[in-house]
């Protein structure tokens, strides 16, 4: 995946200023059969800081592991690490979400907005795009 990727892993997972990430891994025998990977990150919610983690696109399973319970246990897993989160965020996909009810997670409907201030930021690890994104940043 290269250099950018593993930049990435480092920020998120090791050098984070959340906290550090935490990766599990799910085995059958010496069979990779799913992973969840908790990102850190710091919300504000009234003027109050939550450190919270979101799962994003790293909460897998096998196909051929789905519906037997697996991402529960997964999800169990690291609620009870140390240093629990009071909350977690994540935009799941459909095959995911009755997971996440079923761990008794909630939908929110609400919408989300976002503005990006800095455009050429969303181009990290792209250092032409950042080039020619940058002269749109908002100040």
């Amino acid at each position: 995946m290269g250099i950018a990727f593993e930049k990435r892993y480092i920020w998120q997972f090791l050098e984070n200023p959340a906290r550090s990430g935490i990766i599990l891994m799910a085995y059958d025998g010496n069979k990779l059969v799913g992973q969840l990977c908790s990102i850190p990150c710091n919300y504000v919610l009234m003027n109050k800081y939550y450190a919270t983690a979101t799962a994003g696109e790293w909460l897998c399973v096998s196909p051929h592991y789905r519906g037997k319970g697996l991402m529960l246990q997964l999800l169990n897993k690291r609620a009870k690490l140390e240093n629990p989160f009071p909350f977690v965020l994540d935009l799941p996909n459909k095959k995911s979400l009755n997971g996440f009810v079923k761990y008794k997670c909630y939908t929110l409907s609400v919408k989300q907005l976002i503005r990006p201030v800095k455009l050429s930021h969303c181009f990290a690890y792209k250092k032409i795009l950042r080039q020619i994104m940058s002269p749109f940043d908002n100040t």
